[in-house]
């Protein structure tokens, strides 16, 4: 009956007749969550943790974590009074933690193997792990800016310092959160897979370097630390001991600019690193037991970054070489076939480009592939080929009244 069946034409005629364009329509029935229950509007309010904006938080969470790190050692140790810049930023990093609090209530989460994006499920999820160690640390950073405002007298002022003393010494165990930024890492790594090798080893090495300046700056920091503030059994500190400044004079490193102190200490951590030598000497105890300890972390840390530094060095060579020995076999055939100079320069560089250039993969060469469930290899597989489905009139029609049927055909 036409009267019967001309709304349905009707709506199938659009779909038909799109050719290539893909509809609103089109787009969300291909998409991954047509799969899932639909959402609530409280659902829609949840961040993927695989988007742009999470990709993005993440990174800006990462620079501020490192800047929180870098300055509040050197603040504790040199006793920094916040002003300027550095009281902005004290209210700043709060406010941000903050903001963080509230966007993990909302980011969904990984059990499993499978993405939840319940609110309940979330909520009960951070609350359980992440939520405690983030409220106390933010906890000591409101706690630590506020007194350092309070005025009052002397008493009350050294109360209030200790007070603050505490509260940036708590900021330091925001380096738990450094274990949080490894969903950061397994992003990175997916955009770095561009890079050749060659390029991801000048990377790490880079990265190495940086962690290595900042392992010496939290050492130094330390070390001054111990000498203007650790007990002295002796009555001594290291910062008493006499250095010669120009013109021959003598004074006390703890006379000497705040410049020349962070220099110095610098130069020991890097010696602790290194196992160099170095004219500072402990003369308390403390000061020898920080000494010791340093002296082992470094022989542990120095072992580490060689291991380390070979390791990556071996396996870019391994990789390279199978490249090396295909020229050069290449070489030693145009050079026996006595292939004009000009000509074989020319072969040489087309040869270089091609094996230079990615080749796509197939899923038998990901061997990662086959852990996957029926279902999760469904949505992957139809989610490779929607771009070319999405061209096909009749695979369009189909997908809109049996989505699941269409999954299960791009499966076989």
């Amino acid at each position: 009956d036409e009267r019967n069946t001309g709304g349905m034409s009707r709506g199938v005629r659009p779909m038909i007749a799109g050719g290539t364009r893909s509809s609103p329509f089109f787009e969300d029935q291909f998409s991954f969550r047509t799969s899932t229950a639909r959402r609530t509007p409280y659902q829609r309010i949840v961040v993927n943790p695989s988007s742009w904006f999470h990709l993005i938080h993440s990174l800006v969470l990462m620079a501020v974590l490192l800047v929180d790190l870098t300055l509040m050692p050197y603040i504790i140790a040199w006793d920094v009074e916040l002003v300027g810049a550095l009281y902005i930023l004290s209210w700043m990093v709060p406010a941000f933690w903050t903001c963080d609090i509230c966007i993990n209530f909302i980011t969904g989460i990984y059990r499993g193997g499978e993405l939840v994006m319940d609110l309940g499920v979330i909520r009960r999820g951070y609350l359980r792990t992440w939520f405690v160690p983030d409220a106390a640390v933010l906890f000591c950073d409101l706690m630590g800016v506020a007194l350092a405002h309070i005025p009052g007298d002397d008493a009350a002022g050294s109360q209030a310092l200790d007070m603050l003393r505490f509260g940036k010494f708590a900021r330091l165990f925001r380096i738990m959160g450094l274990v949080r930024m490894l969903r950061v890492a397994r992003v990175l790594e997916e955009m770095v897979d561009r890079f050749t090798e060659g390029h991801l080893l000048a990377m790490k090495m880079v990265h190495l370097v940086l962690g290595i300046l900042w392992v010496n700056h939290l050492l130094a920091c330390l070390w001054y630390g111990v000498g203007k503030m650790g007990p002295a059994d002796t009555g001594a500190r290291w910062l008493d001991t006499m250095v010669f400044s120009a013109g021959g004079t003598i004074a006390a490193h703890g006379d000497m600019s705040a410049f020349y102190q962070y220099s110095t200490a610098f130069h020991w951590a890097s010696a602790q690193i290194s196992l160099g030598n170095i004219d500072i000497i402990p003369v308390n105890s403390i000061e020898r037991w920080v000494w010791i300890v340093s002296m082992m972390c470094g022989f542990l840390f120095g072992s580490t970054l060689i291991s380390t530094l070979s390791a990556s060095m071996m396996d870019w060579q391994m990789m390279q070489k199978d490249t090396t020995d295909r020229l050069r076999r290449l070489r030693r055939y145009l050079r026996e076939r006595r292939v004009d100079a000009h000509l074989a320069l020319a072969v040489q560089k087309q040869v270089e480009q091609r094996l230079s250039d990615r080749q796509p993969l197939c899923e038998n060469d990901v061997e990662a592939l086959r852990y996957l469930s029926a279902p999760m290899r469904s949505h992957l597989r139809f989610e490779i080929q929607r771009p070319c489905l999405a061209k096909n009139p009749v695979f369009r029609l189909w997908a809109s009244l049996d989505i699941k049927w269409m999954h299960r055909t791009c499966l076989r």
